[in-house]
């Protein structure tokens, strides 16, 4: 899913379900085979246990500042999903599941993929 440690639209669009039932450490190391130098963190924010994968090293082809691994079952329904914010290519937000069960407050800037299913 990633290009020599980037992550754009295109790349993820091409294979969303790379990020399905993946949990923050997966996708941690993911990224630490990427060349990512990263941290898990709970987030702060979350009202379902979404992990905050904070990223270190951002800079030469890395492109990802952050990522948010979501269980579902927050104020956007219960679909997963993972948050990715780039320096370049605005967030990415991949939920797992069909847009009719995704809820947002119409304000979202995030480019949303979702893979489909119920």
């Amino acid at each position: 899913v990633l290009n020599n440690g980037r992550a754009t639209v295109d790349t993820i669009k091409s294979n969303p379900i790379a990020f399905k039932g993946k949990s923050a450490d997966e996708i941690a190391q993911m990224l630490r085979n990427e060349g990512y130098d990263v941290t898990v963190q709970d987030s702060t924010k979350s009202s379902s246990g979404a992990k905050i994968i904070k990223i270190n090293n951002t800079g030469d082809n890395r492109n990802i500042t952050q990522v948010q691994v979501s269980p579902g079952g927050g104020r956007h329904g219960g679909s997963p999903y993972v948050k990715i914010s780039t320096n370049d290519q605005g967030i990415i937000k991949v939920v797992d599941g069909a847009e009719s069960a995704y809820k947002t407050d119409g304000k979202e800037t995030a480019t949303i993929i979702f893979t489909g299913g119920d």
